[in-house]
């Protein structure tokens, strides 16, 4: 079982997938000397290609009383019972459930027992056994031996660690007359795709019918050998935690997106997501322009939640660029009360491409982040561009009909000589010498005055918006050139014409237009004395 789709944050653990998929169970096979569990990695993966390229009773929890009371049923009632398949293991007297859990010799053989080559203890001598991620199935053995049981371990396709355990069971099935048969022991070596630990080896057995299954004597072991990814470097293990990567030097987000697997731990489903999630960029480009992104680098872990036998399931988070094992910080994530935590965790870089910082990308995301409309980062770019919005301009032409009207116009121009008293410490430039009446108002011509160089208008400084703060300069400024516009404007021109009755016929164009101020003169006398006119 699988699923796959992007993150709702930036690497934050989607538990929309975690939710979306049931919890993985298992379960054991009971009257049976051996059990096999095989997972197909192809159909695994084929029933997550959509969302990559766009998201049985459990018998581990349960816990039950022991009881004293001893397997003392008659043999004929039990004579009718189905016989369960006899186990090598020695049976304590009396043959109650405490006595199997106090039995002396299921602790010299756990406490005893050597660490097989290539394979690290993980707990010893408990009174349960291991409800881990990947059930691979269980082999009866002869005798309380780890290195034949890490035999079948490394023979099985995709088995990490194996449980070695005593096991109280029925030597009939329970039923009928005969409630609670005689016990026989059994020597379970149970195999795991995933690590098994303490903290999820808690299946402390189960009732049938009056008869009571108990564990001891239960051991613990996990592979160090690690899987090895065709075309990706080896594997780095970051035990508890997962990457937690920044942006890139260029600001870039490398985070792709993310998917869950569920079965036995497979470094390989990652790797295959990673291929399928490029070869769909490179068929499905970005239309706005932006580089395609394709995953170099995939961190995979085991994802459970709340307590270690609580799994989730395989979890992949994908990249365009490879981070070292500085960047593996996170360590789990809550969700209400819910607590989401890591473990097995590994990074995978491809060996050919790992990826490099891609400031074009980087560019195009820039690009995105300002003109999103919540982050109001364009009049940012406009100050640092010294940027003005360029103005399209569209004319329309309204033409109004003509009237005529008898109109008598006249027009005067007055020149006015005035004195002009000398002006103390003047400059170089001449000061005027007339004054000039325009429909009665005196206006006198004023030069143009040059800035100061030492007193030039200062740009008063923009603060840079939180959305772009995460990007070099260079790529802030590619970005607001990549995202400036025109700005279209309508111009209308009204056109009237006036006729007058005679020999003369005067047309008007009165033109609207936008016009850039130019302080030329200032009223020399009236309402508008001392006051610039443009």
């Amino acid at each position: 079982i699988s699923l796959a789709c992007a993150a709702p944050r930036p690497q934050d653990i989607n538990f929309s997938l975690a939710d979306a998929l049931p919890d993985p169970t298992y379960s054991e096979a009971v009257g049976v000397t051996a059990q096999v569990i095989t997972y197909d990695a192809s159909a695994v993966l084929s029933s997550a290609a959509s969302q990559i390229t766009a998201s049985v009773a459990d018998t581990a929890a349960a816990v039950v009383a022991t009881t004293d009371a001893p397997s003392n049923q008659k043999r004929d009632a039990c004579a009718a019972q189905q016989a369960q398949p006899s186990g090598y293991g020695p049976v304590p007297a009396p043959d109650t459930p405490s006595a199997f859990l106090s039995y002396s010799s299921f602790v010299a053989a756990a406490t005893g027992a050597p660490v097989p080559s290539g394979y690290t203890q993980q707990f010893s001598n408990l009174q349960a056994s291991s409800g881990a991620y990947g059930y691979l199935g269980f082999y009866t053995l002869q005798t309380y031996d780890t290195n034949a049981c890490a035999t079948k371990c490394n023979a099985v396709s995709g088995c990490v660690s194996f449980n070695l355990y005593f096991e109280r069971d029925p030597t009939v099935n329970p039923g009928g007359d005969c409630l609670n048969p005689p016990s026989t022991t059994t020597i379970k070596c149970a195999l795991w795709g995933g690590p098994v630990t303490a903290g999820n080896t808690v299946n402390t057995g189960q009732p049938r019918g009056q008869f009571v299954v108990v564990i001891a004597g239960s051991n613990g072991y996990l592979s160090n050998a690690v899987a090895s990814v065709p075309g990706y470097g080896p594997a780095q293990p970051y035990g508890n935690n997962a990457i937690n990567a920044p942006y890139d030097q260029n600001g870039y987000n490398t985070f792709l997106g993310s998917a869950i697997f569920q079965g036995a731990f497979n470094a390989e489903l990652c790797a295959a997501a990673c291929t399928q999630k490029s070869d769909y960029a490179r068929a499905h480009p970005p239309t706005d322009g932006t580089p395609v992104q394709t995953c170099q680098f995939f961190n995979t872990y085991i994802l459970y939640k709340n307590t270690p036998d609580n799994v989730q399931g395989q979890y992949c988070a994908m990249y365009a660029e490879s981070w070292g094992p500085s960047f593996a910080t996170n360590n789990g994530q809550y969700r209400g009360n819910d607590h989401f935590m890591i473990q097995y965790s590994f990074e995978y870089s491809n060996s050919t491409n790992p990826g490099s910082p891609n400031p074009v990308a980087a560019v195009y995301q820039a690009r995105q982040d300002i003109l999103w409309p919540g982050n109001s980062a364009q009049p940012f770019c406009s100050s640092i561009l010294g940027y003005t919005t360029p103005v399209a301009t569209t004319v329309s032409v309204t033409n109004v009909a003509a009237t005529v009207t008898a109109t008598s116009v006249s027009t005067y121009f007055t020149t006015v000589s005035t004195v002009v008293n000398a002006k103390r410490d003047g400059g170089a430039s001449p000061a005027p010498t007339s004054w000039t009446i325009i429909n009665g108002v005196a206006l006198l011509a004023l030069p143009s005055i040059p800035l100061s160089s030492t007193q030039a208008p200062q740009k008063r400084a923009v603060s840079t918006p939180n959305v772009l703060t995460k990007y070099p300069a260079s790529i802030i400024t590619s970005a607001c050139s990549l995202a400036a516009s025109p700005v279209t404007t309508s111009v209308t021109t009204l056109i009237t014409s006036s006729v007058t009755v005679g020999a003369t016929t005067t047309v008007t164009d009165v033109v609207t237009s936008t016009c850039t101020p130019a302080y030329k003169f200032v009223a020399a006398s009236g309402t508008y004395a001392g006051q610039y006119i443009t």
